[in-house]
């Protein structure tokens, strides 16, 4: 009789949904890079990931849950992205800089990933909550050192936000 490692046989179970999940989201994101967040469908996405569609609901319980795991994603990319280098600087004007320059660097080495960005910070707000609220701190404290040459914070946080994404845009 042969013995059968049921541990084994898990963890190759949790591996394959692990890669099935991944390659959902790699197609979520593929698609919401090219076309409007409302425009894609369950359908889009299980035909882009060549899985069938009962998979999608094994992962997912709906089109905004898959929405809400791509905004997780992303939000954490953001955070990987930025605070390294934001860390390393004590002004908060270089430290603005360096987190535009991060973002539109990386939008120029991927333009897929340069427009899901610029795509979900519009549609999914939480996408971009993380970066803000560094973007808010920065702005803060600059203009507490008396940076911000009368610029009200608000109005220097939505400045600084337009013209990355212009430039992600571009990219």
């Amino acid at each position: 009789m042969v013995r059968i490692d049921l541990a084994r046989r898990a963890q190759i179970g949790r591996d394959r949904r692990a890669r099935t999940r991944a390659e959902l989201m790699r197609a979520a994101r593929r698609l919401y890079a090219a076309r409007s967040f409302d425009s894609v469908t369950v359908d889009d996405v299980v035909n882009a990931a060549e899985v069938a569609k009962g998979t999608f609901y094994v992962h997912f319980d709906s089109l905004d849950d898959l929405q809400s795991a791509l905004a997780d994603e992303l939000t954490r990319e953001f955070d990987e992205l930025l605070q390294p280098r934001r860390l390393s600087l004590a002004d908060p004007v270089e430290r603005i800089v360096a987190g535009c320059g991060a973002f539109i660097n990386q939008a120029l080495h991927d333009p897929a990933w340069g427009a899901l960005i610029v795509r979900g910070a519009t549609t999914m707000p939480d996408v971009a909550r993380v970066a803000r609220g560094r973007l808010n701190e920065d702005v803060r404290r600059a203009a507490a050192a008396g940076r911000l040459g009368g610029v009200l914070p608000a109005i220097a946080v939505e400045f600084v936000l337009g013209i990355t994404v212009r430039a992600m845009q571009s990219a």
